[in-house]
């Protein structure tokens, strides 16, 4: 059985990222006094691009695989026989998460990959269900 995993939005975020490419335009039309098409022709598809990644965004489990595509951007397969461990963190680096509340997914070795599925509890169920060798590191509590 397949069963979708949707990425957890952190609206704030998303909005963050679209007003730092909208207010150039801002900008432009106050300094200038007048309509600048220019800057909205390039700014206004980006963030149509961004605001479509992050409602694309989704996590992928069937029997053998974890599959992640943000989008049209699909990431390797990886084996849920590979995954060691799960963690709970808060790390901002650049990934397939659409929050900031998110998982680093441990596999093959020394790889990660950082996911923010919605049902976070759900997922690692799932995941250690198929896989009862996965180590689920909650976040620590200082």
């Amino acid at each position: 059985m397949v069963t979708v995993y949707k990425s957890k939005i952190d609206w704030w975020l998303l909005g963050l990222v679209i007003a730092v490419l909208i207010l150039p335009c801002c900008i432009v039309i106050i300094y200038n006094n007048e309509w600048e098409i220019v800057p909205f022709l390039i700014l206004l598809p980006l963030a149509a691009f961004i605001l479509y990644l992050f409602l694309n965004t989704r996590y992928t489990v069937s029997s053998s695989e974890l599959k992640i595509s943000c989008g049209f951007i699909k990431y390797k397969p990886i084996e849920i026989k590979a995954i060691r461990k799960i963690e709970e963190t808060y790390n901002p680096i650049s990934s397939p998460a659409t929050s900031i509340d998110r998982l680093e997914v441990w596999h093959s070795g020394y790889e990660s990959i950082l996911i923010s599925p919605l049902q976070k509890d759900a997922f690692i169920a799932h995941l250690q269900e198929l896989n009862p060798s996965i180590v689920f590191a909650p976040r620590s509590k200082k």
